[in-house]
């Protein structure tokens, strides 16, 4: 991974009603996988400490975290104050709480310009699969 960058993530999520939204930004640090089955599908991963314990420790509801992004989440834009040098291997992330050991599937993810987050060639690449 190239030097220390700012990075911020949004999710596209499903809704309820064929729905489609999109979260605002929150600050998350891109880090390389070091588990060599994961790294193949997806040898970057997100962590945001806001998405709360994926162990499934806490009681009030944060602990449904890979439950929650495998039936909502259907992509993960990255916004980095350094796009051109955010590396995604295989164009798929890992998304994990503030801890680093267990993550969900790999979603795929697309490096978005922060000056300029919702241009319309944006918006289109974000309602594509």
């Amino acid at each position: 991974m190239a030097g220390e960058m700012d990075i911020k993530v949004a999710f596209v999520v499903n809704l309820p009603g064929d729905l489609t939204a999109v979260t605002l930004p929150e600050k998350a640090e891109l880090y390389d996988e070091e588990d060599a089955v994961r790294k193949e599908t997806a040898p970057r991963c997100v962590a945001m400490d806001s998405l709360g314990d994926p162990l499934g420790k806490q009681t009030n509801g944060v602990g449904e975290l890979r439950s929650w992004v495998t039936n909502h989440v259907r992509k993960v834009l990255i916004y980095a104050d350094k796009p051109e040098e955010v590396a995604l291997g295989t164009g798929k992330v890992g998304v994990t709480g503030s801890f680093k050991s267990i993550w969900t599937k790999p979603i795929p993810a697309l490096v978005m310009d922060p000056l300029a987050p919702l241009t319309w060639e944006d918006l289109r690449k974000t309602g594509q699969d």
